[in-house]
């Protein structure tokens, strides 16, 4: 979602209906992560398939609102992480800990204007990238 908040370019061609190479292998990754965090118990879902399909959608749909512009895109971008989570079945508390793990890993500004308190680990290490540091 950072990248189509400066390339709007690019989010418009990751939104085209058409399918890409880039969608299968966003896909391959994003099933991956979902069973991953599945098998750890911090998301709960029965239809992996299903589930793997309403987050593309959603994330498709999050890229091509940033590529066009919304008024806060670090609200934008934390609003939609947080709902994702929540849908998938996280606590709260997994929720902050996820968010705080990507404001450090991406450099993004706290959740609260003019606050940096959040819990202090990350929800699961990332399939995709094995040595990111997630615990």
């Amino acid at each position: 979602m950072k990248r189509a908040l400066v390339d709007p370019a690019w989010a418009s061609f990751v939104t085209r209906a058409s399918p890409t190479s880039y969608k299968l292998l966003a896909r391959d990754y994003m099933k991956a992560d979902l069973q991953r965090g599945q098998q750890l118990g911090q998301f709960s879902f029965a239809d992996l398939n299903l589930a793997v399909d309403f987050m593309m959608g959603a994330s498709t749909a999050g890229i091509a609102a940033l590529g066009k512009g919304v008024p806060d895109p670090e609200l934008y971008i934390e609003g939609s992480v947080r709902m994702a989570l929540l849908a998938l079945g996280c606590s709260g508390l997994e929720c902050e800990r996820a968010l705080k793990f990507s404001r450090e890993y991406l450099g993004g500004r706290p959740m609260k204007a003019g606050s940096d308190e959040a819990p202090d680990h990350a929800v699961a290490r990332s399939s995709h990238r094995p040595d990111d540091g997630w615990q």
